[in-house]
């Protein structure tokens, strides 16, 4: 009787162990997406473009999670088209899972708007300087540019 009584114990304390652990794990993951969620909020807020460091460590780890991977992607959709880094782009573009070519055209319209934001920008500056060194707004421009191409280049293909 005792040693059915110490394996009954020891199976309940494992089961608890067990679940404290799922528990806490499940916290820390709960922690850590709230903080990535506020990082986008105010960076969004401030309308930085995103160098694509930041959505690759912040989001990739969440893609596959069951409980954050859909909000993970959508979030990453509306990240992709402020992400500068043309490797940053690709690696995020080819990490999110795509449902149909409307979420691929809604990313594009927003690169679109962006790229006018950002041409729009460069002009009044072009237009208040005459200094014939680019300034920042025109370099990046002509990167948004480029990482644009390369975004309807991977439409084509995928």
């Amino acid at each position: 009787m005792v040693p059915l009584l110490s394996v009954l114990t020891l199976a309940v304390t494992i089961i608890t162990q067990t679940l404290q652990q799922r528990d806490q794990e499940r916290s820390r993951q709960d922690t850590i997406w709230r903080g990535t969620i506020e990082e986008f909020k105010s960076a969004t807020q401030r309308n930085v473009a995103f160098g694509g460091l930041l959505a690759q460590v912040k989001l990739k780890p969440f893609f596959k999670s069951t409980e954050y991977g859909e909000q993970a992607n959508q979030l990453a959709r509306l990240v992709l088209p402020r992400v500068t880094d043309r490797d940053a782009f690709r690696d995020l573009f080819d990490s999110v899972e795509w449902h149909d070519l409307n979420e691929m055209a809604a990313v594009n319209r927003t690169m679109n708007t962006v790229y006018d934001e950002l041409n729009a920008r460069s002009a009044k500056l072009t237009a208040a300087e005459s200094n014939p060194e680019p300034d920042q707004a025109s370099m990046a421009l002509s990167l948004y540019r480029t990482r644009r191409l390369l975004y309807q280049l991977l439409a084509l293909v995928h």
